[in-house]
């Protein structure tokens, strides 16, 4: 008899009809287990997509306590809404921690200064300082969306001011720091240095197209930009010196002015980098620091190399030496051995001194008491000479609920950094 097709042909018995059915059964077994666990594999996929799962969280950590998992529940809710308003108007989280780029008062590239400050309770903000004799109304924010927006920020200008019998020449200043060079010659010599013969063909001929050539396109897109030749043809910061004053000379106090319906305040920026206070118990005041370039300090070493393993020595800056006085960034010089971290604490600007650096009044400031900003640079540098990598203890709830040197009732209203009301049963604050 001939068969089509091949047939795999067995003798059947009563034992191989038994085998059978045992290897069916098995196999059943085995193919539900396996979908089992496709669908616990599901599971934890979604909850590494989703973050933790509630349902049930609290019965898989053996948590029974009625008013504990009441409290966890309601916060990993709040984490989640807050998630949410969060990424509805960035697209990371580096978008937020970078604020401090933005806010505060920094020096632009065309020569001036940019002042930004968040305050939505504020009917009016401008810039006062030893530089415009505290004048409320001298630098002052634009009227309209050129100063201010519809969420409550502040934008000041600050333009550089012309010496006295110079004038404001293009063709001198744009030669920027080194003056050997106008600005054709300098564009001649970038075109000349970035393209190579041909190359500037389509850049002279705007209507011809180049041919689709991979080689060429790949070229191209390796090619780095000119930057220092854009640079030179910026105004330089020497040359521009030598005719213009800052806006805000280096070692000026400043504080920023708000007119609220509750009357006039004037408070230090949220965003200042450097704080005085006062002495005497009176309101404190920014510093603005921006040294000449030939007196700013200047980078000597590199970021050393993360280890596998940390051995953390933690120190305070204040408290470091010997003699019964508070100890600046200079004096602290010395190195732990066998340690290749510090962990500083107390650093950032705080209200008492008794707090050890935990009463924090300004986040972006590093404390005066210790010296000045480049020397907080110089010991971080010459800790990193040292291959040691330098760690900074910041906690932010630890944050001075004062409204004379701290962040309360920043802008005049009550919901601007902190709240009024009961005490927080975390931080065990009054805001």
């Amino acid at each position: 008899m001939n068969f089509p097709n091949k047939v795999r042909t067995t003798k059947c018995t009563a034992s191989t009809n038994q085998q059978q059915q045992q290897d069916l059964n098995s196999n059943d077994g085995k193919k539900k287990k396996k979908k089992k666990k496709k669908g616990d594999d599901e599971t934890e996929e979604d909850e590494e997509k989703k973050g933790i799962n509630p349902v049930g969280f609290l019965t898989r950590h053996g948590i029974s306590h009625k008013q504990f998992a009441f409290f966890l529940r309601e916060r990993h809710k709040s984490l989640k809404d807050l998630k949410d308003e969060l990424f509805k108007r960035n697209l990371m989280l580096k978008d937020i921690a970078y604020g401090f780029e933005l806010m505060g008062l920094h020096r632009h590239p065309e020569h001036r200064m940019d002042f930004m400050e968040w305050a939505p309770g504020a009917r009016y903000c401008s810039l006062i300082g030893d530089f415009n004799g505290w004048s409320p109304t001298d630098n002052s924010a634009r009227e309209g969306h050129f100063g201010h927006d519809d969420y409550g920020y502040w934008f000041i200008i600050l333009e550089d001011k012309l010496k006295d019998g110079q004038y404001n020449y293009v063709d001198d200043y744009d030669k920027g720091d080194s003056g050997d060079a106008s600005i054709e010659e300098i564009f001649k010599k970038a075109n000349d240095d970035y393209w190579e013969p041909g190359e500037d063909t389509f850049v002279n001929r705007r209507f011809e197209v180049p041919a689709n050539d991979p080689v060429w396109l790949e070229k191209i897109r390796a090619k780095k930009p000119p930057l220092p030749y854009w640079f030179e043809t910026r105004k330089g910061r020497q040359a521009w010196l030598e005719k213009y004053a800052p806006a805000i000379p280096h070692g000026s106090k400043y504080r920023v002015y708000f007119n609220t319906p509750s009357g006039p305040l004037e408070r230090v920026p949220a965003w200042a980098t450097y704080v005085q206070p006062d002495t005497n118990g009176n309101e404190a005041s920014a510093i603005h620091w921006e040294p000449p370039p030939e007196h700013a300090y200047k980078w000597k070493n590199k970021h050393p190399k993360v280890p596998k393993s940390l051995r953390i020595y933690e120190c305070h800056v204040g408290i470091s030496g010997s003699e019964p006085k508070i100890s600046s960034f200079t004096d602290f010089t010395e190195k732990g051995a066998g340690y290749n971290a510090i962990q500083l604490i107390g650093v950032v600007e705080h209200k008492d001194y008794f707090t050890v650096g935990y009463r924090v009044t300004n986040l972006y400031a590093v404390s005066s008491r210790y010296g000045t900003p480049d020397d907080f640079k110089r010991l971080v540098d010459e800790a990193h000479g040292l291959g040691l990598l330098v760690l900074l203890d910041i906690v932010h709830s630890y944050s001075a609920a004062d409204e004379m040197v701290g962040l309360s009732l920043f802008d005049g209203s009550n919901d601007c950094y902190f709240h009024t009301g009961k005490i927080d049963p975390i931080v065990g604050e009054i805001y």
